[in-house]
């Protein structure tokens, strides 16, 4: 109150070589505040109460897509006397007439072109004869949880504030409104270093290469929760031996810093016919949750006992193919272009 993957015969991995970084917010509002117009009638025939009320909102999107806001009402009242009437009038030390009663409430709505559960979200808090602010969080339970989950979409969070003051009971109102664009994860930036990453095991090749998470204005992408969907097909007269993978429905991972590793290899050149091996079609997805995933990119290609083949490059280096990832940016829908050439739009 104021007053006035590791792909061999045995296993396919997603590797982890992580790096460290810290978390961070991928939307932030700077906040929006309104003050309502004041209010004033006379209260006695020396005074005269006015009030009127301070709103405040914002609202945050973090890396894994979850929203909050926040949303402070705060009512403002106060006495103007006119102390030579009052003294005129033979009431002495001229005290307010009154404190009122104030009941203040915030109720907070969040719209977009995409969340999950309920759509929109609101929620209230009031309380009776307050002093000083009251404040709305959100989520403040498990039924208001609000998710992003796509990316490059506007959210809005509203917020309405009134209080009423009795005696003499006029309410003072309004509404606050802050935005945010969610820039998430959208795309993978590969950087394979053939030189070092690339060799053979078993006789077959195998190569490692390494991706950062990119946001949708390009920027590196902070701490999230990945997983993959692989589709694989066996070639070979022997019998498959399976793999492993950091497949969805097992769980998820954390690419610290946006950054992580995975291995391709059959791990042997024993299998027949020649050649033969594992064709791959493989979705790394983010997963702000376990109900909601992304797909950041798709690669295809293979594992197979005399090469290694993703998205079109092939090693070890054969004519006329290019051998290495690095430089080369993989969406979602699998395109795969060199990050230097001039007029691309990442993923659009």
């Amino acid at each position: 109150m104021r007053l006035c993957k590791v792909y061999c015969a045995c296993t396919l991995l997603a590797a982890l070589g992580l790096l460290s970084a810290p978390s961070a917010a991928f939307a932030q509002s700077s906040g929006d505040e309104f003050q309502s117009s004041s209010y004033c009638e006379w209260a006695t025939s020396y005074a005269q109460f006015c009030d009127f009320v301070i709103g405040v909102s914002s609202m945050d999107i973090d890396a894994t897509g979850s929203i909050t806001t926040t949303a402070t009402t705060e009512p403002v009242w106060g006495f103007f006397i006119n102390l030579t009437q009052c003294q005129d009038g033979g009431n002495g030390a001229c005290q307010v007439p009154f404190v009122p009663a104030v009941a203040a409430t915030v109720e907070t709505t969040i719209a977009t072109a995409e969340t999950s559960g309920s759509g929109q979200t609101s929620g209230s808090i009031s309380s009776n004869n307050v002093v000083g602010e009251i404040q709305l969080e959100l989520p403040s339970d498990s039924t208001t949880t609000i998710q992003a989950d796509e990316t490059e979409f506007d959210y809005t969070e509203t917020s309405y504030h009134s209080a009423t003051f009795a005696p003499p009971f006029n309410t003072s109102y309004g509404a606050t409104s802050t935005g945010v664009v969610f820039d998430g994860p959208w795309f993978l930036n590969a950087n394979e270093d053939p030189n070092s990453d690339d060799g053979y095991v078993g006789g077959a090749p195998y190569r490692i290469v390494g991706y950062d998470i990119m946001t949708y204005s390009g920027g590196n992408s902070s701490s999230v929760w990945l997983c993959e969907t692989p589709a694989a097909y066996w070639s070979c007269t022997q019998p498959n031996p399976g793999f492993q993978a950091a497949q969805c429905q097992s769980g998820v991972f954390q690419a610290v810093g946006g950054f992580f590793r995975d291995r391709w290899m059959l791990g042997s050149n024993q299998y027949t016919p020649a050649g033969c091996g594992s064709s791959l079609t493989d979705q790394w997805m983010w997963a702000p949750t376990r109900q909601l995933t992304w797909t950041l990119a798709t690669l295809s290609g293979g594992a197979y006992t005399n090469a290694v083949s993703i998205n079109g490059t092939v090693w070890p280096p054969q004519p006329g193919v290019v051998s290495s990832l690095q430089g080369y940016t993989i969406c979602p829908s699998g395109t795969t272009f060199n990050s230097q050439d001039a007029g691309v739009t990442p993923c659009d």
